[in-house]
């Protein structure tokens, strides 16, 4: 009862923060690890029906039930709360925001309705129609399914009008990690290598708006960024370079003067395995010298697939190349990382895509193996464990689900 009464009133007061002090967000996050104090999520939508009836066509890994899998990131957000981490979603961002009108523009301006030249019909006149006829969240419903109609004529029809319709649904909008990162200085929105979640930044740049939220900087053509590729850890910083950031995507974050760190190290994957995407399906930072990588990914158990790293210091302004395939496994043993290996079964299981929210302290996908979790207990990590297991059919866990805008250094 006592947990039920303190996340009603947490979720309370999310929705009357979003509506009321939006305008007093300053993102910022220095470090991983340190303590999450406000979180972007969204749990899976309508959208993600039609993972649930083609789970392949979308990149999904088997049986993929949306309903569920919404149930398990509304189980996470909840565990979050109750840890003292604000979270909000974009659906209570663009709902509850600050400007309602700015969605109904956005959705006015982003319904697709075409007609054959034989057919008159007014256009602006049916999509205003469509935007007066029906609530924000039947609005939005349309805006994530990426709903467009061409419309003909059908004298058989009764209104006379026939015509087909189309989706082109963000079904992976609930992996919040990759739209945009968050650095020292601020948001960076992303540009993804994946078609099927390129429409998805403009959805985010609106609900950052709402919420009184400018993007420091936009990754643009040729450069690929995503953010389960992009590690903050103070005066150093990993990129993972693979199957969906590029290294010009790094060097537009590294000319642009995005964050203030010295060193930029660039993890590239010589495995590109689609299952291993991203640098957090492999990587993971605990603390400031404890981290977890995959066993696959160390040269002395794959010599051939280990991943190696280009690092960049920062040099009269500009960021220079000082060494080159650098074994990964090395540098950061060479750096003072204490190195906690993750087994391939282990691995399969998202073993490293837990999220960080405070030093030594994550809430993590359940299914790893008890060796696993002894050796956190090792080195006092306090987890929890949490069943994803709709989530992780798209390949992703906790961290993919999370985008930590603000988090707070301990205080010295």
């Amino acid at each position: 009862m006592k947990k039920f009464v303190c996340g009603f009133f947490l979720l309370a007061f999310v929705s009357t923060w979003v509506a009321t002090c939006a305008e007093a967000i300053q993102p910022k996050v220095n470090k991983e690890y340190d303590k999450a104090y406000m979180i972007i999520m969204q749990p899976p939508t309508i959208a993600n029906f039609f993972t649930t009836a083609l789970p392949t066509l979308y990149g999904y890994k088997g049986e993929f039930n949306y309903k569920k899998a919404r149930k398990e990131a509304e189980q996470i957000i909840n565990t979050l709360r109750l840890k003292g981490v604000n979270v909000i979603t974009i659906e209570e961002i663009l709902l509850k925001g600050r400007d309602p009108q700015k969605l109904k523009d956005f959705i006015s301006e982003n319904l697709v309705i075409t007609k054959d030249k034989d057919l008159n019909l007014d256009l602006d006149t049916i999509k205003k129609e469509i935007i007066e006829a029906n609530d924000l969240d039947t609005l939005l419903d349309l805006l994530l399914n990426g709903f467009s109609a061409n419309l003909s004529k059908d004298e058989k029809s009764t209104s006379g009008i026939g015509g087909k319709i189309s989706f082109e649904p963000l079904v992976d909008l609930f992996y919040m990690r990759d739209q945009m990162i968050t650095t020292d200085k601020g948001i960076v929105l992303c540009n993804f290598e994946s078609k099927q979640r390129k429409n998805e930044v403009a959805l985010i740049k609106l609900a950052l708006d709402n919420i009184g939220i400018s993007p420091i900087y936009e990754v643009t053509d040729p450069g690929r960024l995503e953010g389960g590729d992009f590690f903050m850890n103070g005066d150093s910083i990993f990129i993972g370079i693979g199957p969906r950031t590029n290294e010009a995507g790094a060097k537009q974050l590294m000319d642009n003067n995005t964050f203030n760190a010295k060193t930029v190290v660039l993890v590239k994957d010589r495995l590109l395995n689609q299952a291993q995407m991203h640098l957090d399906t492999y990587f993971n930072m605990l603390d400031s010298k404890l981290v977890v990588l995959a066993e696959d990914r160390m040269s002395k158990n794959a010599p051939k697939t280990a991943s190696v790293v280009d690092v960049y210091e920062l040099e009269g302004g500009k960021y220079k190349k000082v060494e080159e395939d650098i074994d990964f496994y090395e540098y950061l043993n060479n750096n003072g990382f204490i190195i906690i290996p993750v087994s391939e079964e282990d691995s399969a299981q998202l073993a490293t895509n837990f999220i960080t929210i405070a030093p030594r302290t994550i809430v993590g996908p359940s299914g790893v193996s008890e060796k696993y979790k002894q050796a956190l207990k090792k080195h006092d990590v306090s987890a929890t464990w949490v069943d994803m297991k709709n989530i992780k059919k798209g390949y992703g866990a906790a961290r993919c689900i999370t985008r930590p805008i603000i988090r707070q250094a301990p205080r010295q």
